[in-house]
């Protein structure tokens, strides 16, 4: 049972790796393989990021492996932890951010609204990431989504 604030959404992604059908593996195994393809995750999304960001590839490559390979990172993505998952999440925002940046249409910022509320649903701090997104979000794009039917989708 994880802690006050819950943690929610790690919580369910974690009961369902110890689920998972591997022989010889206990269920503390299954939860830590759990923070390893977050990790694992994190970095590769990271890498699409930057690579997209910089318009070179081989600089995503270099910030994937950075990232992965930096202590802390990894000292969170061998154990059983909520950091790998929002690592991931956060990640997932910053690509969703310049997605939304490169093409402005509703459908992106919708994409970027859902990963701000899961990142929130794993963890809090997550709203330092999210919310200056959401805001840059809001007045780049304010022609496309500050209209009534744009912000009842995102809401």
């Amino acid at each position: 049972i994880a802690h006050p604030p819950g943690y929610p959404l790690w919580t369910m992604m974690a009961h369902g790796f110890s689920r998972l059908p591997l022989r010889n593996t206990t269920a503390a195994w299954r939860v830590n393989l759990s923070s390893a393809v977050y990790g694992a995750l994190a970095a590769g999304t990271l890498s699409l990021g930057v690579g997209s960001w910089s318009g070179s590839p081989w600089a995503g490559v270099a910030a994937g492996g950075a990232f992965a390979f930096s202590p802390l990172v990894w000292e969170y993505s061998v154990q059983c932890e909520v950091f790998a998952l929002n690592n991931l999440l956060c990640a997932a925002m910053l690509l969703a951010l310049l997605r939304f940046d490169a093409r402005r249409t509703v459908g992106r910022a919708g994409a970027g609204a859902f990963a701000v509320g899961l990142a929130l649903s794993n963890q809090h701090t997550a709203v330092f990431f999210g919310a200056p997104f959401a805001l840059w979000a809001l007045l780049a794009g304010r022609t496309a989504l500050l209209r009534p039917a744009p912000l009842l989708l995102l809401a």
